[in-house]
């Protein structure tokens, strides 16, 4: 089996988290988009009819998009964190239970130096 249908595997296990990231990077994407949107009609209408109403809403509309952007970043910040570690500590386990299985003779042939370096740096 290839190294990312592995890592996919354990990426499955955490559905909710792996959504509300792609869901998090879309939101804080797409409203990061809306800003030159705004800037753009509010020039329009400055150097149309200067509506000084319109131009305060869409200047609050900016607050609002830029507000709503801080949250899907976060979102997606502390979620890519969370499940990040929780599939590293189960990525740990199962090194953890294999480990353990092994026959003695396998210790035996490896270095248990080795081994537990390779623990520490892979995972």
């Amino acid at each position: 089996m290839s190294k990312a249908l592995r890592f996919i595997r354990y990426l499955l296990r955490y559905k909710f988290g792996v959504t509300a990231i792609a869901a998090g990077i879309a939101v804080t994407v797409y409203t990061r988009l809306l800003v030159p949107v705004f800037i753009n009609v509010i020039t329009v209408d400055i150097t149309s009819r200067a509506s000084l109403g319109t131009i305060l809403i869409y200047s609050l509309g900016i607050i609002g998009v830029t507000a709503i952007s801080g949250v899907g970043q976060f979102t997606y910040s502390y979620l890519t964190q969370t499940t990040g570690n929780k599939v590293v500590y189960d990525i740990r386990q199962d090194l953890f239970r294999s480990m353990q299985s092994k026959s003695f003779s396998f210790y035996d042939k490896n270095q248990v130096g080795d081994l537990i370096a390779r623990a520490t740096g892979d995972v």
